[in-house]
């Protein structure tokens, strides 16, 4: 009677011993599973091209502007940097808010107290000053709210690029965005125009020039181009590649002016854009993008240097997850060499 309890302890430890066992084998093939699909999940691609930009990280990117309507008075600018800053370590971006504190109103069409705002450029979350160029002799934007586009980013996975763009400018004066890969000309167009659809990706483009054609209806007849830029609206042979555009109102408003009667800034608006790789000759990790934007008036001038296109490396899964494959592996073999 006594030795009973003695083998029921033992098979009831060994038996705990073996519950242990699976269920660590079964929380490491958990793991592993989490780990081998989080580039899919947790790579941050845009879970829909909408215009709402808070699967980049930026669900609170209008408190970034200085003069936004929801400040009473302008906050420091060192304290709102932040709200521009994407989710992505991947992504590529820049920041150029308002005029750039140092430099004075240089333009006479725009109003004297315009406000400074932020402007920096990164990589990820991390980010240094930028210092917005004067152009043709003009503090950019030159036109004041209307013509401001304040921010443009940039990033990738294995099939898509994303792009993002918050601008004032209203649509029917907005530019088409030019990207250069590797030395070769790519433009998405951002409206209909010249018998291009809105969305199409134009290879090796001829590009027209600011203030030529294509006036917008709601600019006043005063209101003249300041200079030619070459990059302004693509035209060129009718292709069959497309980006997914989606362009919304945010609801947003910063530094809002008068300037007619019935002219006045209006509200910040978003472009979010998918282009398929393909649609850009299937860039390497390596290559990288340099991104142009303009207004018919060509009053501001926002630009991206070096992009990355790059994907995320399996190698960087690769070890922890060889890792635990060896220990569920461990875990398998011996509760089989136990019989269990």
């Amino acid at each position: 009677m006594n030795e009973t309890p003695g083998v029921s302890e033992r098979l009831g430890g060994e038996s705990k011993k073996v519950k242990l066992g699976t269920y660590f084998g079964s929380l490491i093939l958990v793991v592993l599973l989490a780990i081998l699909t989080a580039p899919a999940m947790a790579f941050p691609s845009p879970a829909t091209i909408d215009g709402d930009l808070s699967d980049w990280g930026l669900g609170e990117w209008y408190k970034g502007m200085a003069y936004w309507t929801g400040y009473v008075t302008p906050p420091p600018l060192e304290d709102i940097a932040h709200y521009w800053v994407p989710s992505s370590a991947t992504c590529d971006w820049i920041v150029e808010d308002n005029r750039r504190d140092g430099l004075a109103v240089t333009t006479s069409s725009i109003w004297s107290d315009y406000g400074t705002g932020v402007h920096i450029k990164g990589t990820g979350s991390s980010y240094t000053p930028y210092i917005e160029p004067q152009i043709f002799g003009h503090t950019q934007p030159a036109g004041g709210e209307i013509c401001d586009i304040e921010a443009l980013y940039f990033d990738s996975d294995a099939t898509n690029v994303y792009i993002a763009i918050i601008a004032s400018v209203p649509e029917e004066a907005i530019g088409d965005l030019r990207i250069e890969i590797k030395g070769t000309d790519y433009a998405i167009v951002l409206q209909e125009n010249q018998g291009n659809t809105k969305g199409r990706v134009i290879k090796n483009p001829t590009w027209i020039k600011t203030g030529t054609t294509q006036r917008p209806s709601t600019w006043p007849t005063n209101w003249v181009a300041i200079g030619e830029i070459d990059y302004y609206r693509a035209v060129g042979a009718v292709g069959g590649n497309f980006a997914t555009i989606a362009h919304v109102n945010s609801g947003h408003n910063d530094n809002v002016h008068t300037y007619t009667s019935n002219i006045k800034s209006g509200p910040n608006w978003i472009y979010e854009i998918s282009v398929p790789r393909s649609a850009l000759d299937n860039p390497l990790d390596t290559d990288l993008a340099n991104l142009h934007l303009t207004l018919w008036c060509a009053n501001d001038v926002i630009e991206l240097k070096n992009a990355t296109t790059e994907v995320p490396e399996f190698t960087t899964i690769a070890l922890p997850a060889l890792s635990l494959i060896g220990l569920f592996a461990f875990f398998n073999y011996r509760n089989k060499k136990k019989g269990i």
